[in-house]
């Protein structure tokens, strides 16, 4: 149903969080605008074509287009029309400082205050520091329209809380948080919302919702860090994680996450950072602080088991031929930010090894970054190579029969499974020289 109160939406940022955004709310019936200032994006969705690989979202975008519900524009000077306006950019760390870079961000509010229609109520579902929204959103918005937050716009944080994989299910059950400037601009953001999410909508201020996001990823973060020190503990005690981790977890008030070859993706590994510079100077985050350093740490971690397999078979890593299987940062997903497998791949040039990757989730554009050749099946990366990395545990790569393959074309058979896809005992009696993490 349709809330009276909005007709039109426009939606600034058509990524990963925008596009089904936009989708779902021009499915539910509402006039959609979405902004990008990637002419191609703009003009794939104009087709009915969906660039993100997320099942059940092309042809729900598709239907949108068709239905005439959903019209995508460079030109931001349609918002004026909109009732309400939600900000979906991103909001990325810099790189050597770790501090949150809100270019993106402030050039979104700053057009869509230029554009902005008076009384329309403006939404973010960017993932913001505590205190941004108040200190950066607002006053650029306010700056821009020469309108007052609660008086002439309504503002309200709604964070997304959708992963890849499982967007179009996620974004309909999940239960929101909403933080509003005022109560009644929360009010009027869930009564927005309701129009698809069917879970419970919970009602806070903005900076309040602000920080629930933040804490969820780093709670993710500092758990993901347990296990993957666990690997650690369990690889100097000569035990099975996996054995342990599963046995630990019959308990009924435990519940262990499982270790892996690093932490990608743009929520996990940027959401401490921008917990962490909220409180800069006011107080310590040692324990956030130390998971991030353990997680960062695990790419460099999967290469010196690749050094150590390569020492027990008596083989030199330089001139070697590796294949990586898997680049997105998770599984069945084509979502390579902050992906792990860059650094590992990085890592082993470095050592004057010769790189090929696979990957048949990763679109042609976002395989230049990993600057290697892709191959175009897992036999064919296998063949001639003298080790395997396993760094994403895409369906295709579990169910695979990979030691099959492996014996038929490696040069020298090296097995280093970062995602707990391969029986050790069957790859070491099938002469394989195998490391995993933690096993």
């Amino acid at each position: 149903m349709v809330a009276s109160r909005f007709r039109k939406i426009g939606v600034v940022g058509l990524g990963y969080i925008g596009t089904p955004t936009a989708v779902m709310f021009a499915n539910s019936g509402l006039q959609v605008l979405g902004i990008d200032v990637v002419k191609e994006k703009v003009e794939a969705i104009n087709a009915g074509k969906c660039v993100i690989a997320e099942p059940g979202l092309p042809e729900a975008l598709a239907k949108a287009v068709k239905d005439g519900k959903l019209h995508a524009s460079a030109d931001a000077s349609g918002l004026k029309e909109c009732d309400a306006v939600i900000i979906c950019v991103e909001t990325p760390l810099e790189e050597k400082t770790k501090n949150p870079n809100y270019s993106a961000l402030k050039s979104a509010s700053e057009t869509v205050g230029r554009n902005l229609k008076k009384g329309a109520l403006v939404l973010v579902e960017s993932t913001l520091a505590p205190g941004t929204a108040k200190n950066i959103v607002i006053p650029a918005i306010e700056k821009e329209s020469k309108l007052k937050a609660g008086e002439g716009f309504g503002f309200a944080h709604c964070p997304e809380r959708i992963i890849p994989g499982k967007m179009m299910k996620e974004i309909i059950e999940n239960d929101r948080v909403i933080g509003g400037y005022g109560k009644k601009d929360a009010q009027e953001a869930a009564e927005l919302y309701y129009n698809f999410v069917k879970g419970k909508i919970y009602l806070t201020n903005e900076t309040t919702a602000e920080v629930v996001k933040v804490i969820e990823n780093t709670f993710r973060d500092v758990n993901i860090a347990f296990a993957n020190e666990i690997a650690r503990v369990c690889a100097s005690l000569g035990v099975n994680v996996n054995e342990a981790i599963e046995l630990a977890n019959k308990h009924p008030r435990v519940n262990i996450h499982q270790p892996g070859a690093g932490v990608g993706g743009h929520c996990i590994p940027k959401d401490p950072y921008l917990l962490m510079h909220s409180v800069e100077g006011k107080c310590e985050t040692k324990l956030v602080k130390t998971a991030r350093e353990i997680n960062e740490g695990m790419p460099h971690f999967t290469v010196q088991l690749v050094q150590d397999a390569f020492r027990g078979a008596g083989a030199n890593l330089k001139g070697a031929r590796i294949a990586i299987l898997g680049v997105a940062y998770k599984a069945d997903t084509d979502d390579c930010r902050d992906a792990p497998a860059l650094k590992i791949i990085n890592e082993l040039k470095g050592f004057g090894a010769e790189v090929i990757a696979y990957d048949s989730y990763v679109h042609e554009g976002d395989k230049k970054k990993f600057g290697v050749e892709f191959a175009g099946s897992v036999s064919s990366a296998v063949k001639g190579s003298d080790a395997i990395v396993i760094v994403t545990d895409h369906s295709e790569i579990r169910k695979v029969a990979l030691i099959e393959i492996a014996k038929q074309g490696m040069r020298t058979k090296i097995i280093i499974d970062g995602r707990n896809c391969v029986n050790r005992k069957e790859a070491e009696a099938n002469g394989f020289v195998f490391r995993a993490i933690g096993r």
